[in-house]
């Protein structure tokens, strides 16, 4: 029985069709795309209206990923063994400290966890660390996030739709954490070739995500709140 859900948000179905579509490792699960090319909603109100419309009462992996995200292996293999009791992705950060020899001082890091290649290929550049297991982090970057129904309907997780493009995965991650629910990297080759948009939008949603979380810096993929 095929448990496993993929759901993306296109407004350029070339890109989503190469990436997602015509995959054989990931259109042999079942494929759900909102078409955002003509009326430009926000992903976080889109994933929301997947979870409202579609919320399975069986125990059913959702892959909530961009449309330039791909798998390079069936993320079947992986999920299979795992708790739906915790949030997955494939890359994510984690608070560390590092050592100035400029400052003789520690500063707060964000320690990038997981990897992914910046190319439909695996001769292309790497983003991250590789983990050879679940490695617990604080957030996941939004490119890909994997979580259980089981956990979403007894939870009722949901995404926040004041952040519409920006910041909404590592928001889920934050807000899953009050509940006592742990967000973890694994490990599955895969890809994933877009940059984020520093923006207006992104650091009034940046604002807003730390006064909400009453955080005073963000442990996220983005350099842009290191925070030393």
């Amino acid at each position: 029985m095929n448990n496993i859900h993929i759901i993306s948000v296109a407004n350029n179905f070339e890109v989503y069709n190469k990436f997602v579509k015509e995959n054989p490792l990931m259109n042999c699960h079942k494929l759900s795309v909102y078409d955002n090319s003509s009326e430009n909603i926000g992903v976080s109100s889109r994933y929301n209206n997947f979870i409202d419309n579609n919320l399975s009462e069986e125990n059913e992996w959702y892959i909530f990923c961009h449309q330039d995200f791909s798998f390079f292996d069936d993320p079947a293999e992986t999920l299979k063994n795992l708790s739906p009791d915790s949030i997955y992705g494939l890359i994510g950060a984690a608070p560390s400290k590092k050592f100035s020899w400029k400052h003789l001082r520690y500063y707060r890091h964000n320690e990038i966890t997981g990897m992914v290649f910046t190319g439909l290929s695996k001769d292309s550049k790497k983003k991250g660390k590789v983990v050879c297991g679940k490695v617990k982090v604080e957030t996941l970057d939004c490119c890909c996030l994997i979580v259980n129904s089981k956990l979403i309907r007894e939870n009722n997780l949901r995404f926040d739709e004041n952040l519409a493009f920006h910041l909404y995965s590592e928001d889920f991650s934050l807000s899953a954490k009050s509940k006592g629910i742990d967000t973890y990297v694994i490990p599955i080759d895969c890809c994933h070739t877009g940059r984020g948009t520093f923006n207006l939008a992104f650091f009034e949603n940046l604002i807003y995500l730390k006064q909400k979380h009453k955080i005073d810096r963000l442990v996220g993929t983005s350099s842009i709140d290191r925070g030393e």
